[in-house]
């Protein structure tokens, strides 16, 4: 009886979760959003946001939520050039928000999603109305909006963008976009200066390729310039 309570309860949150991103796509197309499965994303002012939409089957409110995160379009670019994948420069837009050795973005803004679905049961799913779904998400999307414009009124210049250090796990993902910011404006010496500390403490998840560390591709980019 429980394994076919289980089987649904998967099918009833499979065919919500399309409901849901149907309409999440429809209304952020008003908002000016493109997207590309579970991802949202836009170009605005010289920044590259994204909104990632967790929405696993688990029947879980920790898995249902919404994150939008920002980071200065430039950002990749460089990363990829440094990294020898310059070729990732040619690929959809939305690769900037799904790519694994994309260049994380900031996050802004963190929003749980139909929550009072959580204590409910597998009918309460089924017969969720499409107009409430399109409320939420229309209400997600103007709290997003404005989230932005209070971002680009206190950042508007994407070239000088450095986002706070306690907004980033361990320093680390701060350091490596202080390191592309100077790089990106020139200054090369400021970014060597920071290599050697980094070199002994390199806290937190970082990218590997043939070459090495992502540190170390950043010191031969420094050195060849």
């Amino acid at each position: 009886m429980k394994i076919i309570m289980k089987r649904e309860l998967s099918k009833a949150l499979s065919s919500f979760k399309k409901r849901k991103n149907l309409l999440k796509k429809s209304i952020s197309k008003k908002y000016g959003w493109n997207q590309r499965n579970d991802v949202n994303w836009r170009i605005e002012s010289g920044y590259y946001f994204d909104i990632l939409h967790i929405d696993s089957w688990c029947y879980q409110p920790s898995l249902h939520k919404v994150y939008l995160h920002v980071k200065p379009l430039y950002i990749d670019d460089l990363w990829w050039d440094i990294f020898e994948i310059p070729e990732n420069k040619k690929e959809p837009m939305s690769l900037r928000g799904t790519g694994t050795f994309s260049i994380s973005g900031i996050e802004l803004m963190e929003e749980s999603l139909f929550e009072e679905l959580y204590e409910s049961g597998i009918e309460a799913i089924t017969q969720y109305p499409d107009e409430d779904i399109e409320n939420i998400w229309n209400n997600t999307f103007q709290k997003i909006e404005t989230e932005i414009s209070r971002f680009l009124k206190e950042n508007p210049d994407p070239n000088l963008y450095i986002p706070e250090e306690n907004k980033l796990n361990q320093g680390r993902a701060y350091k490596l976009y202080a390191l592309l910011t100077h790089l990106h404006l020139g200054n090369k010496e400021q970014a060597l200066e920071m290599i050697p500390e980094l070199k002994v403490n390199q806290p937190g998840n970082c990218f590997i390729g043939p070459k090495g560390k992502d540190i170390d591709y950043i010191e031969a980019w420094c050195n060849k310039q």
